[in-house]
C-alpha cells in the first residue's frame, strides 16, 4: 500500500494588501504582527519585536489559524496601543532591526529565518543610509556613536544616544549616553520573553505601567507634603523619585555612582575626566537629579527658601546612600529606593 503524502498548504503573498499588519511603538520598541494567506484559506501569522535603539529584531514568534475569520477575532484581544498599519511601514521597521542585528554579526532570534518568508524580501526595502536613527529627531547618528551602540549590543544596560543637534537642546549633565527609562527596559523583557504568538503580552506583563507617565504620579504626593509644610521632605521624595527611575533598571549603575552624581550636583560642576568610562553613568544619574530638583522647585513656585530645602534634601540623600553602603551589595541603597518604580 502506498504511503499517503502529506499536503502542505502553499503559501500565497498577498503582495500589495494591508490586511493582517499591526505596529506597536513605544519608547525605542516595536512589535509588528503580519500574516500571510495560505492557499487552503488559512493563515500564518508572525510577531517580530525590535528594539530600535540598539538591539535590533529580539523576538519572532509565528502562529497558524485556520482562516482569516479565527486571525481577525485573535486581534481583537489586543491593547488599543496596537493598531492596525501598513505592509510598507512594518516590512520598513523588521527591515531596519535585521540590518541591526547583521551589521552587528549578531544571532537572530531561533524562529526568525522560519517565519521571515511571511515579511520577504527585505533585502528589497529601501531604508536611510545610516544604521541607528536619532531617537528625537530620527535623523543621521555620528558614525561614533553608532561603533558604541553596536558595542553593546545584547549587553547587561540598554543605552542610546542622540544626535549632535539634539544632545545640543540638553541640559549640560544630559549631554552623554542616556540609559534605558523604566518603560523601555519593561517593554523589551516582555518581548524577549516572549515563548508565543500574543497580543495581550503588554497588559499581561506590565499591568500597572499601562498610559501612566513616569514619575507624574508622584506629583500630587509631593504637592500635598508641601502645602502641609513637609518641605524638605517634598524634595527628599522629589529627588530620590527620579533617581530611582534612573538606576533601578540600569544594573550596571552602582550606590558609589549615585553618590558621585549627587556630589557632582551640589557642587554644581561636570566631572572633568571624560576618559573614565563611569563619568557617562554618573552624570546620567545627575541629570535625573536636576530633573528631580526642577520637579520640586516648579511645584514650589514662589514660597521662599526652595533652594535650602533642596541643599538640605541632598545633603540627606548623599547620607543615606553611605548609610546604606555595604561590601556584598553594591546596590543596596538603591534597591532601598526600589519602591519608587512600579514593576
Amino acid at each position: 500500500m502506498a504511503k499517503k503524502r502529506k499536503v502542505v498548504p502553499k503559501k500565497i503573498s498577498k503582495s500589495g494588501s494591508n490586511f493582517g499588519y499591526y505596529m506597536f511603538m513605544d519608547s525605542g520598541i516595536s512589535v509588528v504582527y503580519a500574516s500571510n494567506v495560505n492557499e487552503d484559506g488559512s493563515m500564518d501569522a508572525a510577531l517580530f519585536g525590535i528594539d530600535t535603539w540598539r538591539d535590533g529584531i529580539i523576538a519572532c514568534q509565528c502562529r497558524h489559524f485556520e482562516n482569516m475569520g479565527s486571525f481577525e477575532e485573535f486581534m481583537r484581544d489586543r491593547h488599543s496601543s496596537i493598531k492596525p498599519s501598513t505592509k510598507i511601514i512594518c516590512r520598513e521597521e523588521i527591515a531596519y532591526g535585521l540590518r541591526i542585528r547583521e551589521n552587528a554579526h549578531a544571532d537572530l532570534p531561533p524562529e526568525f529565518d522560519k517565519w521571515r518568508y511571511i515579511v520577504d524580501p527585505l533585502g528589497d526595502v529601501i531604508l536611510p543610509p545610516y544604521i541607528y536613527r536619532c531617537p528625537e529627531c530620527k535623523g543621521k547618528l555620528p558614525e561614533e556613536h553608532i561603533e558604541k551602540i553596536i558595542s553593546g549590543i545584547d549587553g547587561d544596560i540598554i543605552f542610546y544616544l542622540l544626535c549632535d543637534r539634539c544632545n545640543e537642546n540638553q541640559s549640560p549633565l544630559r549631554k552623554s549616553a542616556r540609559y534605558a527609562t523604566t518603560i523601555h527596559v519593561h517593554l523589551y523583557e516582555a518581548i524577549k520573553d516572549l515563548e508565543e504568538f500574543t497580543v495581550t503580552w503588554y497588559q499581561d506583563y506590565m499591568p500597572e505601567l499601562i498610559d501612566v507617565p513616569v514619575r507624574e504620579d508622584y506629583k500630587e504626593g509631593i504637592k500635598e507634603m508641601i502645602s502641609m509644610g513637609d518641605i524638605e521632605l517634598a524634595a527628599t521624595m522629589a529627588i530620590e523619585v527620579h533617581i530611582a527611575h534612573s538606576t533601578v533598571p540600569n544594573n550596571t549603575i552602582k550606590d558609589h555612582h549615585v553618590l558621585a552624581a549627587l556630589k557632582m550636583v551640589i557642587n554644581d560642576k561636570l566631572i572633568e575626566d571624560d576618559e573614565n568610562p563611569e563619568t557617562d553613568l554618573i552624570e546620567y544619574v545627575a541629570g535625573y537629579i536636576q530633573e528631580g530638583i526642577n520637579m520640586f522647585s516648579g511645584l514650589m513656585r514662589f514660597k521662599l527658601g526652595g533652594r535650602s530645602y533642596i541643599d538640605s534634601a541632598l545633603d540627606k540623600i548623599a547620607k543615606s546612600v553611605v548609610n546604606h553602603y555595604s561590601k556584598s551589595n553594591p546596590r543596596s541603597y538603591i534597591e532601598f529606593i526600589h519602591h519608587f518604580v512600579k514593576v
